[in-house]
C-alpha cells in the first residue's frame, strides 16, 4: 500500500514538469460484483452477482498518446455464495477505499477522446454486511474487518482493465473490470485451509471534469 501511495504522489509531482495537461474527474456508477470461490474440501459454491456502487476521484495526466490515471475511490464489492453443508445462502457486501493506478492509451475519435488501459490497485476495507438466508429465516450482521475475530480480510489487491470515452463537453463514460488477487477469507474462516474467495468486479461509471 505504501509503495502505491508513493508512486501516486511521485506521479502527481512529476506531472507538473512533464505533462501537457492535467484534468481531474469525479465519476460514479454501478458495480456488478461476484465472488470467485474455490471451495477446496468445503461445501461452498459461488452463486449470483450483486449490484453495488462506486464513487471515484481521479486525475488524467496527459503525455500525448498515453495518460497516467491515479485516483481514489469508494467501491462496493462482494457477491453471493451457498453453503451446501448448512443449506444457507450468504450475501456478502464489502466496502473498500481503493487506490488504482492506470496507464491508458489515448485515441482521437473526432473531437472526443477514447482511452484503453489498465493497472494495479490496492484496497482497504471499511466494513460490510453479511446476510444469511436459511430455509425458514434470514439474518443480517455488520462486519467489523478490524477485529481479530473477523472472517474477511481488511485489505484486497489486484489489477484491472479500463476503457472509456471523454467527450468534448467534459462528460465521460467508462467501463472497467477488476480481478482480485487476494484471498479475502481470514485464516479463522478458512476452516479447511484450502478455501479461497476472491473479488471479481465489473463497473460502469459516468463522470465529468471539474
Amino acid at each position: 500500500m505504501k509503495k502505491l501511495v508513493f508512486l501516486l504522489f511521485f506521479a502527481l509531482i512529476s506531472s507538473h514538469c512533464f505533462s501537457q495537461q492535467i484534468d481531474t474527474y469525479i465519476k460514479a456508477g454501478a458495480n456488478i460484483s461476484s465472488l470467485d470461490v474455490n471451495p477446496g474440501s468445503s461445501a461452498l459454491v459461488s452463486k449470483n452477482a450483486q449490484i453495488l456502487f462506486n464513487l471515484a476521484f481521479y486525475s488524467d495526466i496527459n503525455y500525448g498518446k498515453f495518460s497516467l490515471q491515479p485516483g481514489i475511490q469508494f467501491s462496493g464489492k462482494g457477491g453471493e455464495y451457498y453453503d451446501n453443508s448448512a443449506s444457507t445462502l450468504k450475501k456478502l457486501r464489502l466496502y473498500y477505499i481503493e487506490v488504482p493506478l492506470n496507464i491508458v492509451l489515448n485515441v482521437k475519435a473526432g473531437k472526443n477522446n477514447m482511452f484503453f488501459g489498465g493497472g494495479p490497485y490496492l484496497s482497504g476495507g471499511m466494513g460490510g454486511t453479511l446476510t444469511t438466508v436459511e430455509p425458514t429465516k434470514s439474518s443480517k450482521s455488520n462486519l467489523k474487518l478490524f477485529k481479530k475475530t473477523a472472517n474477511f480480510r481488511l485489505g484486497d489487491a489486484g489489477a484491472g482493465v479500463i476503457a472509456g470515452i471523454r467527450f468534448e463537453s467534459g462528460w465521460m463514460v467508462s467501463a472497467n473490470y477488476e480481478l482480485g488477487f487476494a484471498n479475502i477469507l481470514t485464516d479463522r474462516a478458512n476452516t479447511t485451509g484450502d478455501i479461497s474467495m476472491k473479488n471479481r468486479t465489473l463497473g460502469l461509471s459516468f463522470g465529468h471534469v471539474f
